[in-house]
């Protein structure tokens, strides 16, 4: 496979379904298809599209999961049996 067919194939200068097309120009004319391939524009986009950007973690956010919420929010029983490190059921608070 020629170098220079690979590059323009990457760069999106031509579709895949042509590479062949392109590899038998290079062995015929080496020289004015590397010329041919220097002028041509990019057509094709070679870059991923669209796609969910991964979320970035707030600034904001908690260390570990017990600072979740504010002591006060979490006063009675349940908010006690947390203090105390002991499980939180929360059945007739």
């Amino acid at each position: 496979m020629s170098a220079e067919v690979e590059a323009a194939l990457r760069e999106g200068k031509f579709p895949a379904s042509r590479r062949d097309a392109w590899e038998r120009m290079m062995a015929a004319d080496p020289v004015g298809t590397r010329e041919t391939l220097a002028g041509l524009a990019v057509v094709l986009p070679v870059q991923e599209l669209g796609g969910i950007p991964s979320p970035a973690p707030a600034p904001h956010a908690p260390a570990s999961s017990d600072d979740s919420y504010p002591k006060e929010w979490l006063e009675g029983r349940a908010g006690a049996q947390r203090e105390q490190g002991g499980r939180v059921t929360i059945a007739g608070d």
